[in-house]
């Protein structure tokens, strides 16, 4: 089977979803301090939906697995692990939202300023941790117009 999708460090093609949400294939993802574990139950889950990006809008989009609760699916990859190595979240205050916080900015504005606590935390609990259990939609423009009400500069 052909893929489209290619690992960011070595530029390898990537079949696997749990490779593609995070941009990167599994050895990739082990050189940077990954879990197998983690990949093999994404790698072996059959019934997931496919979430693309839309360059043009920059929707991020996500919910929860309606066949596994505990599962998400984001339609942006984990691909800066600062908190979580066992994945991004929503709806609270914790480890998971940073990164989907940081993972979320990455994607607006400079990585300087995605990976900076006094930016990213503030985001987290302004937008990720306000979001419903179910999951949602954050609109780009609300994620550009919060970065330009509190200073941080857009890509």
């Amino acid at each position: 089977m052909k893929s489209n999708w290619h690992c960011s460090n070595c530029g390898r093609p990537i079949r696997a979803r749990v490779s593609i949400l995070r941009g990167m294939g599994p050895i990739c993802w082990l050189k940077t301090g990954g879990h197998v574990q983690m990949d093999l139950v994404d790698e072996l889950s059959l019934d997931i939906v496919d979430l693309t990006f839309d360059e043009k809008t920059r929707d991020i989009v996500f919910h929860q697995d309606p066949h596994d609760p505990g599962r998400c699916h984001f339609n942006i990859p984990h691909r800066i692990v600062k908190h979580s190595p066992t994945g991004m979240s929503w709806g609270y205050g914790g480890s998971g939202p940073s990164d989907f916080a940081i993972n979320i900015l990455s994607w607006f504005t400079d990585p300087a300023h995605a990976t900076d606590p006094s930016i990213y935390h503030k985001f987290k609990f302004d937008v990720v941790a306000t979001m419903p259990p179910q999951g949602g939609v954050i609109p780009g423009d609300h994620i550009r117009q919060w970065l330009a009400d509190h200073d941080v500069p857009g890509l």
